[in-house]
């Protein structure tokens, strides 16, 4: 996905796709206040959601699944976007 996004953003400013930019994911959870760890961290629950939702569609009938995929979504886009400013709230 990020290899994706970086290709179509370059080329849409008309950028050379293999010219470096600081626009990648990581970089941009590092501008919202996401620690490097943290940033690592959410990124690998996104990958964890979309392979096991893989996996659970695929072995397990039923809307099921598909409910809990949506509902591990919304937690990790929670998480994406708000839980730096949670933490800091939280420490101070």
């Amino acid at each position: 996905l990020d290899m994706t996004l970086a290709f179509v953003r370059r080329t849409r400013k008309g950028q050379s796709p293999w010219q470096a930019d600081a626009q990648h994911l990581q970089h941009q959870m590092l501008r919202i206040g996401h620690s490097h760890t943290g940033a690592v961290l959410v990124l690998y629950l996104w990958a964890a959601i979309v392979a096991f939702g893989a996996v659970s569609v695929a072995y397990v009938e039923g809307p099921v699944p598909l409910v809990l995929i949506a509902v591990a979504m919304l937690v990790v886009m929670w998480l994406t976007g708000r839980l730096p400013r949670w933490l800091e709230r939280r420490r101070a």
